[in-house]
């Protein structure tokens, strides 16, 4: 892969840097990938190759291409740090074991970071960025000068799903996070790109690409900040291989720009009573949704992550005071109506006890079968157990003759 002619547009109210994505190996269009910012910050965007190299390195392993080429220099901490972050996606996901190449036409220096020292962190609106904001604004409370005290939000768009046609989701988010920015005195950098086109693929994006993408965002205002914090998802004791992982996030930091993976102790639920005690106005604030709903709406109140977040809020007894989503109670109808991964049952496992203390054990019901279902098809989608065993041998051996020829008789 190549990237080359990185270049910066400017106007009175937006600047644009953009490079131009040549695929080497695979058999891809060339691509235009570009971030985006208005505002103050506008006048710092830097067409960083360091920015275009992170967001690309994990999409060039997939495709099986043998370098990145940069065309400019590269920090050497940084190059080295992308070829780990894509041998560690090796171990974890496997793939081509040749490791890639990370390479610049101008080659390697090192790059110094802005003096003094500034922190940001990747605001979302979620429970974890918020309440990540809330421990450093509490950490730093005596200190509000002290380096590691955030005083700018990066807020990142167009990494994941696209924003919808009928309704953009987008400006009214952005709004909701520059009015919370401003009463916790910060300012709020809104970064947009188009890395979704560049692989539209979101199980690609949530398993491996997803901190790439933010570290990008990062790597393009090298004089605004030198620090910039992910918040992490989990307890640091549940950790699991994704694409936002301790062990991953910092290896896309340069000499200038130091990229954080904050791992906390406490659970998600235990997050959200934090929140619930100590800040009750965030509650209002909250953006958790991933289903970019219609205007006025920024939660859609029916998707995974909203219903986890209003059934934590009612495990608290604080549903019915936040004005976040449009509903104020969750039903088990509701919960029986959504999908519920694997990987999400350690959520909601956590509401049981909670729920049950408080009177919902018609919401802790509903959650116990969800959990079993879920993982009865987790069961079924590993091929686990003898009847996983004799379906593989039928797919290898018979070719899925033996498991048609059962769905026939039924």
């Amino acid at each position: 892969m190549r990237i080359s002619d990185l270049r910066i547009e400017r106007s009175p109210t937006l600047a644009r840097a953009t490079a131009r994505i040549t695929w080497e190996k695979a058999d891809r269009p060339d691509f235009d990938l570009f971030f985006e910012t208005d505002g103050t910050a506008s006048a710092e965007l830097t067409p960083s190759p360091e920015a275009f190299a992170t967001a690309c390195v994990l999409h060039a392993r997939r495709y099986g291409e043998k370098r990145v080429l940069v065309e400019g220099s590269l920090c050497p901490r940084f190059a080295e740090g992308l070829s780990t972050a894509a041998a560690l996606m090796r171990s974890w996901f496997g793939g081509p074991r040749k490791p890639i190449a990370i390479e610049a036409t101008q080659g390697f220096r090192a790059l110094v970071p802005r003096n003094p020292p500034r922190a940001a962190f990747f605001m979302t609106g979620g429970v974890d960025s918020t309440h990540l904001l809330h421990t450093n604004r509490a950490d730093y409370l005596s200190a509000p000068g002290h380096p590691a005290s955030f005083s700018e939000a990066i807020a990142v768009y167009g990494h994941l799903l696209p924003d919808r046609d009928d309704a953009p989701w987008h400006p009214r988010s952005v709004a909701r996070l520059r009015e919370t920015a401003a009463k916790k005195g910060l300012t709020l950098v809104d970064v947009r790109s188009n890395i979704w086109d560049l692989d539209p693929d979101l199980p690609f994006v949530t398993r491996q690409s997803l901190s790439s993408a933010l570290a990008a965002a990062a790597h393009l205002f090298p004089g605004r900040w030198s620090r910039a914090s992910i918040a992490s998802g989990l307890h640091v004791a549940a950790e699991y291989p994704r694409g936002t992982h301790p062990l991953l996030d910092p290896l896309y930091s340069s000499s200038a720009v130091e990229i954080r993976h904050d791992p906390l102790r406490r659970t998600r639920f235990e997050r959200l009573r934090v929140l619930a005690e100590q800040d009750p106005g965030a509650l209002d604030e909250l953006i958790v949704c991933m289903a970019y709903p219609g205007a006025p709406h920024l939660n859609c109140g029916e998707c995974e992550k909203c219903l986890r977040t209003m059934t934590g809020l009612a495990a608290l007894g604080k549903l019915s005071e936040t004005r976040a989503f449009r509903h104020r109670d969750v039903t088990p109808e509701m919960i029986q109506a959504m999908p519920m991964a694997a990987n999400e049952i350690g959520f909601w496992k956590e509401f049981l006890s909670p729920l049950e203390a408080r009177g919902r054990g018609d919401l802790a019901a509903a959650i116990e079968i969800k959990i079993e279902e879920s993982r009865r098809l987790d069961h079924w989608a590993r091929d686990a157990g003898w009847k996983g065993r004799l379906r593989r041998i039928d797919r290898r051996v018979l070719g899925g003759r033996l498991l048609e020829l059962r769905r026939r008789l039924r």
